[in-house]
């Protein structure tokens, strides 16, 4: 029994749906929709997409795309340097086959470009005779705030389309989205971001193997949408890669799953309790002792503090208050060298460098080695 297909609805069908953009051109449209991640007045094309490729192809789908949000596409300029590459103003002789009227406006576009920022049609009608301007050219987005939305808002659907793998992919396989904020995960805990810089610090992607399928700006915009974390600055790598760095903040759910990841892949590696009356602190199947005799050290009176309510952080007041220690310099210095001296002793007896995950004022058991 043969099966006819119905190329019309096929057709249709397909229209109603949308192709998966690459990591460059979210990146374009990210970048050149919110002015916090790019603050200046202006900025140079190459800047505006990731690797070494630009031109008239980057600047028609920044242009096309544009005009289906309903943004309008405003001003460019060519830097000063294109003088040596980009020959000005278009002459009348290099028109002969263009009627006079069309002739005009095109050699007073080029004149004006010599001088300032045009409208981006004004560049259409020059970069038609002077192509290699493309690679020249810095834009004004002067984004009204009713503009900034439009474009947020196609970006939240479009994102909210790759969370829920209704994409269709053109030349590049797409990883399911659980498998892209696995990998996402993975560069974090490769990096040990979390453990050496907290909850804020950058994340930079490019120059290496990339999995098959991993799409690091996409998944980047995907867990700001679930509120994971907050991206504070984009900026493109090098001009040989197609990578960029992200400046972020992550939230605490994220680190919970980042933690999770670690548990299960280090089942053993967990914080099972805290005996106050021995001093013994049961970690990673090893029975750590924190103090001996019966001596109640600063190192215990931390643990039986923090055992208290371990998923949560514990600021340098609250301790005191819990030790009824007063609230002077001497003391807090005591709860930062108490809680060096566990990590040093859970160190010397599993190798695990962070148990406590501490700075100064703000003390925890690391999220990662409790049980769930």
């Amino acid at each position: 029994m043969s099966c006819k297909i119905n190329y019309m609805a096929l057709k249709q069908q397909l229209a109603l749906e949308a192709y998966m953009l690459e990591d460059s051109q979210l990146f374009a449209m990210w970048i050149y929709g919110d002015s916090q991640l790019y603050p200046d007045k202006s900025f140079n094309i190459k800047d505006l997409f990731l690797g070494w490729s630009y031109g008239v192809g980057n600047y028609d789908f920044l242009k096309k795309t544009l005009k289906d949000t309903g943004v309008e596409f405003r001003y460019v300029g060519l830097f000063a340097e294109a003088d040596k590459d980009v020959k000005l103003p278009i002459l009348r002789e290099e028109l002969k086959s263009v009627p006079d009227k069309e002739a005009r406006r095109i050699i007073r576009a080029s004149e004006k470009i010599n001088l300032d920022a045009v409208h981006s049609d004004e560049f259409d009608l020059v970069a038609r005779f002077r192509p290699n301007a493309y690679g020249h050219i810095y834009l004004y987005p002067e984004l009204s705030e009713d503009d900034a939305a439009r474009i947020k808002n196609k970006l939240d659907k479009y994102i909210l389309s790759f969370m829920n793998g209704e994409l269709l992919v053109r030349g590049k396989n797409c990883l399911r989205f659980e498998k892209q904020k696995a990998e996402m995960i993975r560069i974090v805990r490769q990096g040990q971001m979390i453990e050496r810089f907290g909850e804020n610090f950058v994340l930079e992607h490019g120059g290496g193997h990339v999995p098959e399928g991993f799409f690091f700006v996409h998944t980047l915009y995907a867990l700001q949408k679930m509120g994971y974390l907050k991206v504070m600055s984009l900026a493109k790598g090098s001009a040989l890669s197609d990578g960029c760095s992200a400046a972020v903040i992550v939230d605490r759910t994220f680190i919970e799953e980042v933690e999770g990841s670690f548990r299960s892949e280090n089942p053993k590696t967990v914080f099972r309790g805290f005996d106050e009356k021995k001093f013994v602190l049961n970690f990673a199947d090893q029975e750590i002792q924190l103090s001996k005799g019966r001596k109640e050290t600063d190192a215990v009176l931390l643990m039986k503090t923090l055992v208290k309510e371990p998923d949560r952080d514990w600021f340098d007041d609250e301790i005191l208050d819990d030790w009824k220690y007063e609230k002077d310099e001497t003391s807090k210095l005591k709860i930062y060298q108490a809680a060096r001296k566990i990590n040093q002793l859970v160190r010397d007896a599993t190798s695990v460098t962070d148990f406590l995950d501490h700075n100064t004022r703000k003390f925890r058991i690391n999220g990662k080695y409790l049980k769930v």
